[in-house]
Formats: C-alpha cells, sequence, structure tokens
C-alpha cells in the first residue's frame, strides 16, 4: 500500500499509525469525533413548538365572514375563518388575522386548543339546548287542554 493511499476508518492510517479518524477533505481536516462533547440535546417533548416565542398573543374569538372569491367568480364570496386576537402586553391592542396569518402571531399549540374548546363549548351547549326542549316538552304534556268551552269563554272576556 503506498502513503498516498487512504485508509481512514479502517484503524490503520497512512504510515501504519492506529487511527478511527474520517478521511481528510479538500478543505481541511475532519476533527477526530470524541464522545460527550458537543451541544446537549434538546428535551423530548410531545407538544407544539411555539412559531414565534417572543410573541404575546392570544385568541379571542374565532368567527366566519364573507370573504371575496378572486378570478372568474368576481362577486361571490365565501366563508372564511377569521381569528380576533388579543395581546398580554398591551390590552388595548387588537387584530382581527385570517386563519392564513394566525400562525405569524400565536403558536400551532395555542390554536389547536382554542379550536378544542369552541368544539367542547359547542357540545355542551347542544346538550344544553336538547336539555331544554326536553323540558318544555314534558311542560307542554303536563299542561292541561283546552277544551272548546274554555276556549270560547276566553275570547268572550278579551276586550
Amino acid at each position: 500500500m503506498s502513503t498516498r493511499e487512504n485508509t481512514a476508518g479502517t484503524g490503520v492510517g497512512v504510515g501504519g499509525e492506529n487511527t478511527t479518524r474520517a478521511a481528510p477533505s479538500a478543505e481541511g481536516q475532519v476533527p477526530a469525533y470524541v464522545p460527550g462533547r458537543g451541544p446537549p440535546l434538546p428535551a423530548l417533548g410531545l407538544t407544539l413548538p411555539r412559531v414565534n416565542p417572543d410573541s404575546l398573543a392570544f385568541i379571542i374569538d374565532s368567527f366566519e365572514r364573507a370573504a371575496p372569491i378572486a378570478g372568474d367568480l368576481a362577486g361571490l364570496t365565501h366563508p372564511e375563518k377569521c381569528y380576533y386576537l388579543g395581546w398580554t402586553n398591551d390590552s388595548e391592542r387588537r387584530a382581527i388575522v385570517s386563519y392564513k396569518a394566525v400562525f405569524n402571531y400565536v403558536s400551532p399549540d395555542a390554536v389547536e386548543r382554542w379550536e378544542a374548546g369552541v368544539v367542547d363549548r359547542r357540545a355542551v351547549w347542544y346538550r344544553e339546548e336538547e336539555a331544554d326542549r326536553q323540558r318544555l316538552g314534558a311542560a307542554v304534556q303536563a299542561a292541561p287542554r283546552m277544551t272548546r268551552s274554555g276556549h270560547r269563554a276566553m275570547m268572550a272576556r278579551l276586550p
């Protein structure tokens, strides 16, 4: 084997020395790997990262608005989801932001938590409405029926 052949990674280097270094590149030498050196690994987590950790925005409400359609269907509208945002460090600052730009202000985790809360609030509202309908139906069933003669008497008392 000539002295110019590369035997990196084999444990035998040029001139017979014992090494496990990577082959030198055209730019320069590749440093040897030393276990335990380098930056610490980030902590593992299941939460979504914040897009802008400096942002103090939060979602106040969400709604749909009529957005114009461009192109061949100009003049028509379609529903577009918007978010009403506020800031914790400036209580008077508010903004209405399209669903396309909301991630510029709040994290995906915040939007996900907001939407989950909307679904939960909607489910509670439907349960309450159904309970009200059942109570009203029971009250109507329990009310005494008016007879024809009772109706005539009631109508006679009206001015």
